[in-house]
């Protein structure tokens, strides 16, 4: 049987932190997306924005809890992807 290495939120959090976003270092998922979101508005730049959808296009790779804090809050902040 093959196990898929899902995106959990330590790989989730390093996504973010690769983008320059300032997340802690044992925030958990609900609060990452929420400091991107608030860095994403205070900067403007679109690289949150392609990450998103970046993930959401292979979705069957995201662990379940990753999917749903992206999907409820980063989908919604950034006027959908």
């Amino acid at each position: 049987m093959m196990i898929a290495d899902l995106i959990d939120q330590d790989d989730f959090r390093s996504l973010l932190k690769g983008l320059g976003i300032p997340v802690g270092t044992h925030s958990d998922v609900m609060s990452c997306c929420q400091q991107a979101l608030e860095w994403q508005q205070r900067s403007g730049g679109s690289s949150l924005k392609a990450l998103v959808k970046t993930l959401l296009d292979k979705r069957d790779s995201l662990h379940p809890e990753v999917c749903q804090a992206v999907e409820r809050i980063l989908v919604p902040g950034l006027g959908g992807v």
